[in-house]
């Protein structure tokens, strides 16, 4: 699960979301390439998700990318994720610091550690999406490659291909 919403720099992309399902062989030189082309192009923020990864890839990703623009790691699944958020939002209601009545999708949104909605996901590998991604792709465009390889240097024709789009937002 990789995650990476409107009108930041020289795009109208502001977050983009990578999944890499396959992490086990990734090269990670190729990952701070790919993330340094997305910077270069406006994007203000790049959501990173490996699912099921040890910590220690995460804190070797995050190393390498310190320095750069924004960007996140998230190594949970999906529901682990939206499982976390809620039960940090229970925590408040608990605390009587938030009405049970004020609990809404933002309220989930801000405890989610991909940040919520994406503007594009690029899907590595199979044509097919995890269930581990819904709650932040529902508005997104997707894009597939079969390999983060592929990926790299083709971030130009991903960024011009979403500008041509009409994106609908469930409409």
């Amino acid at each position: 699960m990789v995650f990476l919403v409107f009108c930041v720099g020289e795009t109208s992309i502001d977050r983009i979301g990578i999944v890499v399902p396959d992490w086990g062989s990734l090269n990670l030189d190729g990952v701070v390439s790919v993330v340094g082309e997305f910077w270069d192009t406006g994007v203000s923020e790049v959501v990173l998700g490996f699912p099921g990864a040890p910590g220690s890839l995460k804190s070797r990703v995050e190393g390498l990318l310190s320095g750069g623009g924004k960007f996140c790691v998230v190594c949970k699944t999906g529901r682990d994720e939206v499982l976390s958020s809620v039960r940090k939002v229970c925590g408040l209601v608990k605390r009587e610091e938030v009405d049970v009545d004020s609990v809404d999708e933002g309220l989930v949104d801000r405890f989610m550690e991909s940040g919520g909605d994406l503007d594009i996901l690029i899907k590595v590998g199979e044509k097919r999406l995890p269930n581990s991604i819904f709650w932040s792709v529902s508005y997104s465009e997707i894009f597939f490659v079969d390999s983060f390889d592929e990926l790299e240097g083709s971030v130009s024709s991903v960024i011009e291909e979403f500008e041509e789009r009409e994106r609908r937002f469930g409409r």
